[in-house]
């Protein structure tokens, strides 16, 4: 017998010897399906996120944020609605249009007339990001030039707003279903070209390194548009908005990066209580050293 012989272990026969040669390649292959699902599950949660950002329900929540600090709303309520009112008491009309306001937005008489300030400004925001959210804010521009410096807190906020649109919506639930196949298809490639628990360690690591990078990457990039800016007019409110929409990927990365480690974990302690078992499990244990 052997002097290095493992208790439990057989010989090495010839077919062994020849697919232990082609480990290496079958390693490096192993290695690039992952890695391809981590970079399509990265893409793929990026693109969830966009979508559930620009969902209408939360988008509008944003704009009406967006639109209060991007344009003087309050001051067109103070100078233009005392005359809105008079106009409203004087006239048989049933629908009314604030003059000194760039959206054609009707209000009807009881609003004009009963509504408070603060509920005649919230009816003028939701309204106006129903506005925003289909055609962007371009519908304030009514002569075509209008033009912010992306490099200034008012332009990068302008821009926020006006990505967080019905178009942006649609493409990103496009590019989320195309990128959930490619997915679902790498998933189960980079599980067939493992072994044992060899496959569940592969895709939690996939999913912990697409969850760290994108974690990384959009806790790095909220960072940088919310302190670049410090001490700008606008900086508060780009500070909010900046905020809100960040913490949407950033989750949904968090949960991916928590689910991913989970597998590796378990993958790693499974291979671990395999090896240790007698001769009859000898063959789990040898599927799970690859």
């Amino acid at each position: 017998m052997p002097l290095f012989a493992h208790k439990g272990r057989t010989r090495t026969t010839s077919r062994e010897k020849l697919l232990s040669a082609r480990r290496p390649s079958l390693d490096s292959s192993r290695a690039g399906y992952t890695a391809a699902l981590a970079l399509l599950l990265f893409l793929f949660i990026g693109a969830m996120s966009v979508r559930q950002s620009t969902e209408q329900r939360n988008a509008r929540l944003l704009i009406e944020a967006g639109v209060a600090s991007l344009t003087d709303v309050d001051q067109v309520i103070v100078e233009y609605r005392p005359l809105l009112k008079q106009t409203a008491s004087a006239s048989t009309q049933t629908a009314f249009t604030i003059p000194g306001y760039p959206l054609n937005i009707a209000f009807s008489r009881g609003e004009v007339t009963n509504a408070t300030d603060a509920q005649f400004r919230q009816l003028l925001l939701e309204r106006t990001s129903a506005y925003v959210y289909t055609d962007g804010l371009s519908a304030f521009d009514q002569n075509g030039k209008q033009s912010l410096s992306f490099f200034s807190a008012q332009g990068v906020l302008e821009q926020l707003v006006d990505w967080l649109s019905a178009d942006i919506h649609d493409s990103a639930r496009t590019a989320s279903l195309i990128l959930f196949l490619l997915v679902s298809v790498f998933a189960l490639a980079t599980a067939v070209r493992n072994r044992g628990f060899g496959r569940v360690r592969a895709l939690g690591t996939a999913a912990l390194v697409a969850g760290l990078a994108g974690l990384l990457l959009s806790t790095g990039v909220g960072w940088v548009l919310g302190n670049v800016w410090s001490g700008d007019p606008f900086s508060d409110d780009l500070h909010t908005l900046i905020g809100k929409l960040v913490d949407v990927p950033q989750r949904n990365y968090a949960v991916t990066a928590g689910l991913g480690l989970f597998l590796l974990v378990l993958g790693l302690v499974s291979s671990l209580v395999a090896n240790q078992l007698p001769e009859d499990g000898f063959e789990v244990a040898e599927d799970a050293e690859y």
